[in-house]
């Protein structure tokens, strides 16, 4: 893929897998990215459920070819 700005990204990965880590470093969450807004706030499926995750608590998002 290649580098561009970030909103571009989430974009070109809507409906596709994402690994999502969140800001305690804990958690890592394998998902299909559904929508996203401005803020970075997610809303994703995950074993089948519909869930949100608040872009402050997100760290990092890799697409599903840098797994």
């Amino acid at each position: 893929m290649e580098d561009g700005r970030p909103l571009d990204f989430l974009n070109n990965s809507k409906g596709k897998l994402v690994s999502i880590k969140t800001k305690d470093s804990k958690t890592l969450i394998e998902a299909q990215l559904i929508s996203f807004d401005i803020h970075i706030n997610l809303v994703i499926i995950r074993n089948g459920k519909l869930e949100f995750i608040k872009g402050d608590n997100v760290s990092s998002i890799r697409g599903e070819d840098k797994f």
